[in-house]
């Protein structure tokens, strides 16, 4: 199998996307798509490219325990459940958890806080993408419902542990982990994924060939399950309407664990709302804060006592838990041990793991990767003092490994890319103007970004091309006493102006209100004179020095002929 080479794959997906501007513009001219082409293909987004140089995080493995998963088998943790956590070694079990696998420091960690033979107990785990969070409450969650299982004849019945994602694509994506460790336990431990989406009923083969889940909400509330996975909407739905009664009945008290997931997104008003969300779903189900283990995660925010402390009082406050009840266990990564730098020399002479870790261009560049993210200019930096390519660079540092079956990654990288919408494209209206111009462009400068005056004081116009043959123009407005403004559309343009709120207040009789826009006739800037028998709507302006428009100290007037085919 070929290794796949990340650096190259988004070199391709910028090229594509640009290609895809280009051929959704349907711009018929071949100056302009250069133009478009060099800069929405460039890394800098400065001049318009629609992804950036990517930033490279070193993805580092976890401290992991002592202890395997067998160790724990029979005292922390349920025999049965470790049996369902490594299942079989087969394609359809992507996460069988291997009872010879060492879990993290920070996973057993949570496990011993959350364990019921404890005083309940609240954590928040902050650790990095990829340090098994879910892992952290999922695991502890199971092992109880396992022990509960092993002396009950019949499915558990009542909602126990209730899980809440800000999304419905997280909500989505537990439900192969939640399959392939409950589906062992042959219906006895079940779980729902309540949403929107979740349908009325399902066909009773349909429920008979997956007895681990519960798919519909009929079944819901007859024998809620003992996980519900949902999130704060369905939940608010859940509190207050009457065909969902029954799931509350139905689980009257039996309420032990509550789990916040991307606890990171609940700021401000959003973190009040899921405060007050929690001290009601207490009183519906009948629970006191005190007796619940409540369970929050987080992306990685850094680390200390003033941060810890501060993450300890967010959960407490949230979720009305003691503040003495409430933890934090943060994920600590492993370093790789650095040899001594030597001499140097030329880096991919020799790819071992010593000589690369202890070269001494390279050695600044490690400590810093280890320590932060960084950009990809800084490699790059690296790379052209080397005299080597960068990506191959990188992807040295990312595949040596130091001698050993369990040898250590030099540098496993994360590479994160980040892709920009493109809003549309603007042109100067001065052909006079001073900047940079696309090839045979009769105009200004094209701009990649609104605005309304071009660096040299002409004012922008939106640039569209006829849906027919590809014509570009300059979308403009003439108002009567023929001075070209930026046409108003109707509609909403900005997409999250939807998501605002809008105070609404009476106005007195005596108040000031907006002026009302100058009526304006909306019409199209031509490049070039067409014939008078095209259906567009468009505005030829002559060769002329200057032009009319709404902006002080404007350049001088320019004639024009107007036609109006349309």
């Amino acid at each position: 199998m070929t290794d796949l080479n990340p650096f190259a794959t988004i070199a391709d997906l910028r090229a594509r996307t640009t290609e895809a501007i280009i051929g959704q513009s349907g711009l018929n001219h071949a100056g302009l798509n250069a133009e478009i082409r060099q800069r929405f293909g460039s890394e800098d987004w400065r001049v318009g490219g629609v992804m950036q140089e990517p930033v490279l995080e070193a993805a580092l493995p976890y401290v992991s325990a002592d202890e395997t998963l067998n160790d724990l088998s029979g005292n922390l943790l349920s025999p049965s459940l470790v049996d369902a956590l490594d299942g079989a070694d087969t394609p359809d079990r992507p996460y069988r958890f291997k009872r010879e696998q060492r879990p993290y420091v920070h996973q057993l960690k949570a496990w011993r806080l959350l364990d019921q033979g404890q005083p309940p107990r609240s954590v928040l785990v902050t650790s990095g993408t990829g340090s098994g969070k879910t892992e952290c409450f999922l695991v502890p969650i199971l092992d109880d419902l396992a022990r509960q299982a092993a002396t009950s004849p019949h499915p558990l019945r009542g909602v126990q542990a209730l899980m809440l994602y800000p999304l419905n694509a997280l909500i989505a994506s537990q439900e192969e982990r939640l399959r392939a460790w409950t589906q062992p336990f042959e219906g006895r431990i079940r779980f729902s994924l309540y949403n929107g989406m979740t349908p009325e009923r399902v066909r009773p083969a349909d429920a008979l060939a997956r007895p681990e889940s519960v798919a519909d909400r009929k079944t819901l509330r007859a024998a809620p399950p003992p996980i519900l996975v949902t999130n704060a909407t369905m939940l608010e739905y859940m509190l207050l309407r009457p065909q969902d009664a029954p799931i509350l009945a139905a689980s009257q008290g039996k309420l032990r664990y509550v789990v916040l997931d991307e606890a990171h997104s609940y700021v401000g008003a959003q973190a009040a709302e899921i405060a007050l969300l929690l001290r009601r779903v207490c009183l519906a189900f009948g629970v006191e804060p005190a007796d619940l283990r409540f369970i929050a995660t987080s992306a990685t925010i850094g680390s200390g006592d003033d941060i810890d402390e501060s993450l300890r009082r967010f959960l407490a406050d949230v979720s009305g838990a003691p503040p003495e009840n409430v933890h934090v266990i943060v994920g600590k990564q492993k370093k790789p041990e650095l040899p001594p730098v030597h001499g140097g020399g030329p880096i991919l002479a020799d790819s071992h793991y010593t000589h690369l870790a202890g070269h001494p261009t390279l050695r600044p560049l490690l400590e810093t990767l280890y320590d932060r993210p960084i950009p990809w200019s800084l490699l790059r930096a690296t790379a052209d003092k080397a005299g080597i390519d960068p990506a191959e660079l990188a992807l040295k540092l990312a595949r040596t490994r130091s001698a050993g079956v369990d040898g250590d990654g030099l540098a496993p990288l994360r590479v994160h890319s980040f892709h920009r919408a493109a809003p549309g494209l603007w042109s100067c209206l001065d052909p006079a103007c001073s900047r940079h111009k696309p090839a045979d462009w009769p105009f200004g400068a094209m701009h990649h970004q609104p605005a309304d005056v071009c660096g040299c004081g002409a004012p922008l116009y939106e640039i569209v091309a006829c849906s027919s043959c590809g014509e570009p123009f300059l979308e403009v407005a003439e108002t009567p006493n023929q001075t070209l403004v930026a046409p108003a559309h109707s509609g909403v343009e900005d997409e999250f102006a939807l998501d605002a709120d809008v105070e609404a207040s009476e106005a007195d009789d005596d108040a000031t209100s907006e002026v009302p826009a100058v009526p304006a006739d909306r019409k199209l800037v031509a490049l070039k004179q067409h014939a008078k028998g095209v259906s567009c709507r468009w505005l030829f302006i002559e060769g002329a020095t200057g032009l009319v428009h709404d902006r002080p100290g404007a350049p001088g007037v320019a004639s024009f002929a107007a036609y109006d085919r349309g």
